[in-house]
């Protein structure tokens, strides 16, 4: 009887899948590979792109992790070619992994961050956190054990942004794994508080250079908006560098970006910096209330009691943004607790 190259590749997977549940790995890669073969003259990327896959699976299931890059990383570009997201998403996933295991860290980032897109489209909670949690580790590691430089930087401000922008409701292994919520996509309050402050933890002890990374990373108009927001925002941590810090927050205040604004709101309420009273008075009165907000926690934190301070605060006691009003009676308390 003469079977067809089809036939064949058929049985080879076939056997190569029953040796793989029978726990024999090594003789299920060899029939696996043998009907990879086969699919290739056929020239079937559907079944290459399956195989391929299914070979790396296997080697990782040996810990035989370079391997197992190779053929995911062949399966990868089969998937794209088909444009099958669902299983470039799963793809990326182990290949993440991989890399991550042989400490390819910065390789382990970007194909862990390729399958999010696909699962926020698909409102997939669990493998959205799975993949953010995922790049957490592989960023910790790296800045662990190679330092800080801007690609990285840059990784850990798109982390924070993704887990700000994803709302996650759900239990996952009887965990919460945190509440995300979309009201605000850089609302610093909202995310979970574990993940945001590790990433800022690590970045913070283990470097010098952050904030000359981040000071540039905001500078850079032609940089993604919600990136240098987050920038911004992590630049009111730093209890060094102060003067270089302020410098660059006001220099880019002027921004039209209403995330950016906010942002640096945040972070010179941080400094509350005597020095820049008259900047405070003058964002005080942005149309934006949560930049008036913090400008006026600001002034209320200085404690300095000028007219002018005084005269700022209360013209806000009946500002039309209630948020405002909060923050302008706390402000005055704040202000006349401290001159007692």
């Amino acid at each position: 009887m003469v079977f067809s190259d089809s036939s064949r590749a058929s049985s080879f997977e076939e056997m190569g899948m029953k040796l793989f549940e029978e726990g024999n790995i090594k003789k299920s890669t060899d029939y696996l590979k043998q009907s990879l073969s086969y699919y290739i003259k056929l020239k079937d990327n559907d079944s290459i792109g399956r195989l391929l896959y299914n070979i790396g699976y296997n080697y990782s299931v040996e810990k035989n992790y370079s391997d197992a890059v190779e053929y995911y990383d062949r399966a990868f570009n089969i998937f794209s070619m088909l444009n099958d997201s669902e299983r470039m998403a799963i793809t990326c996933d182990n290949l993440g992994i991989a890399y991550y295991i042989i400490g390819e860290y910065d390789k382990a980032i970007a194909a862990s961050n390729i399958p999010i897109s696909y699962y926020v489209l698909n409102k997939d909670a669990k493998n959205i956190m799975n993949n953010l949690l995922n790049i957490k580790e592989c960023l910790l590691d790296s800045i662990k054990y190679h330092g800080c430089n801007k690609i990285i930087i840059k990784y850990v401000l798109k982390t924070i942004y993704e887990l700000y922008q994803i709302e996650i409701e759900e239990d996952y292994e009887k965990e919460k794994m945190g509440y995300i919520h979309n009201l605000d996509p850089l609302n610093y309050y909202l995310v979970e508080e574990v993940d945001r402050k590790m990433l800022y933890y690590y970045i913070f002890i283990n470097t010098n250079k952050l904030v000359d990374l981040l000071i540039e990373i905001l500078d850079d108009k032609d940089e993604n908006e919600y990136i240098r927001a987050i920038a911004a925002n992590a630049l009111g941590y730093p209890k060094q560098d102060i003067d270089k810090i302020l410098y660059a927050l006001r220099n880019n205040y002027t921004t039209d970006s209403i995330s950016i604004k906010r942002n640096i709101a945040f972070s010179l309420w941080g400094k509350s910096h005597p020095s820049l009273i008259s900047t405070y008075i003058k964002s005080a009165e942005d149309p934006d209330p949560i930049v008036r907000g913090y400008s006026l926690r600001t002034l209320g934190h200085i404690g300095k009691n000028t007219q002018q301070i005084r005269n700022t605060i209360l013209n806000h006691l009946h500002d039309p943004s209630q948020h405002v009003q909060n923050e302008a009676r706390d402000a005055l308390a704040e202000l006349n607790q401290k001159l007692k």
